[in-house]
């Protein structure tokens, strides 16, 4: 998790940091009072229920995240059967002032194009399978997936992001 999310989103308590990213720690909401975990760069601020689990469960499975992937990041691959849909959208984004918040960013494309054109972005999402994945993408470059070919047929997939992608 990035520290300047803590100025729109909680205030920190002892957590773990390298450079601007906080690995580790708890953080604790000024307004509920309520503490909530840091974990691996990733902070979890929804209460958690059924609900919230429910939700999670539905993106948690492999095909739905090379799925994913593939849609929001194939036009940069090689894929023949790659989708633009992201990259037309992406295309309509004007430059803007930091900081830009992306709710429901998914695999966080369109967090990673509005964070090249203003300097900083953050994505939100239900899903911490999604979240940990943009995220992984997002610090190493790359990430490797596998998507649904045919019924239960997979293949590898992979995604390399172009520097532009791996702003703030």
């Amino acid at each position: 998790m990035h520290a300047r999310r803590l100025d729109f989103l909680m205030c920190q308590g002892g957590a773990v940091r390298e450079d601007d990213d906080i690995l580790y720690g708890p953080i604790e909401g000024p307004r509920c009072s309520q503490t909530h975990t840091i974990t691996d760069g990733t902070d979890v601020v929804l209460p958690q229920n059924s609900v919230t689990a429910a939700a999670q469960l539905r993106y948690a499975t492999s095909a739905s995240l090379g799925s994913y992937l593939l849609t929001h990041f194939g036009d940069i691959t090689s894929e023949d059967h790659a989708c633009y849909a992201y990259a037309s959208w992406a295309g309509m984004l004007q430059d803007g002032e930091a900081p830009a918040r992306d709710e429901g960013s998914a695999m966080g494309r369109i967090t990673m194009e509005r964070a090249a054109r203003c300097g900083f972005s953050f994505g939100l999402d239900l899903s911490r399978s999604f979240v940990r994945t943009s995220r992984e993408l997002w610090q190493n470059g790359q990430v490797e997936s596998r998507i649904v070919t045919d019924g239960r047929l997979t293949r590898e997939f992979s995604v390399e992001l172009p520097d532009r992608l791996r702003q703030g």
